[in-house]
């Protein structure tokens, strides 16, 4: 039963594994309640948002792929739903890609092929003012590991991240609804995994795959440093949100 003292955080985890790693941890000792949904796993995303924020997480799957995860629609419908609530809402990677569909954003394949590893992410002016970005050093250290890439913002999102291959690192829809293309919920062990997975169809995309690995090992404390950063003021705003209504 969920404990109404505290307020509450509704998770997505399309992939097995993409979970929510350092930040369920995090989230946790923010005093939030978790519950996390598991499409992958025959788990039913609901139609109805209860709970006082959403997190989509990534996956190895493309946001078009409909016709196989028939629950990514369902999935765009609850990011607009919490959007038209003022829920704090943070898509990663993936759930970014959503968010940014789901207002009328376009994804695609990269033009510039994967990108594995650890990205610097630079914040554009309108971040200055911006409720989560506000506080981050600029720029930061994100892991990264994706192949599409969001060619067009949504109208009206504020652009608030770049970086140099993908410039569509960071936005906001509406008051509290960020995307990121990065990860920053991944932890090294995790980042190892998936370049065992996932990073070696091709011999390029080998090679991409085991220099990004070999960039996090390096960068580690500063990626760290950034995303448990991050995880917490998306716990804050979570909080604050939930004690105006309280």
């Amino acid at each position: 039963m969920q404990n109404c003292r505290r307020p509450s955080l509704l998770v997505v985890q399309p992939d097995p594994a993409g979970p929510l790693d350092r930040f369920a941890e995090t989230f946790l000792e923010a005093g939030l309640n978790l519950r996390v949904v598991r499409p992958f796993a025959a788990e039913s995303i609901p139609e109805q948002l209860v709970e006082d924020g959403l997190v989509v997480l990534g996956g190895n799957m493309s946001a078009s792929d409909d016709d196989e995860y028939p629950w990514l629609h369902t999935t765009r419908k609850l990011l607009q739903q919490a959007v038209e609530l003022s829920r704090p809402t943070l898509g990663i990677c993936l759930g970014g890609q959503l968010l940014s569909q789901t207002f009328g954003g376009a994804v695609v394949t990269g033009n510039h092929g994967l990108e594995t590893g650890v990205v610097e992410v630079r914040l554009r002016p309108e971040a200055e003012q911006d409720e989560l970005f506000a506080s981050m050093p600029d720029p930061f250290l994100a892991g990264a590991m994706h192949s599409d890439m969001i060619r067009e913002l949504p109208p009206g999102a504020i652009w608030l991240g770049d970086s140099d291959t993908y410039p569509h690192q960071a936005f906001r829809i509406g008051d509290f609804a960020w995307g990121v293309q990065f990860h920053p919920e991944v932890t090294l062990p995790s980042y190892r995994q998936w370049t065992s997975s996932f990073g070696g169809e091709t011999p390029e995309t080998k090679r991409r795959s085991h220099a990004g690995l070999s960039d996090f090992e390096r960068f580690e404390e500063g990626v760290t440093a950034s995303a448990t950063a991050l995880g917490r003021r998306f716990a804050e705003i979570i909080y604050e949100r939930w004690q105006l209504g309280n």
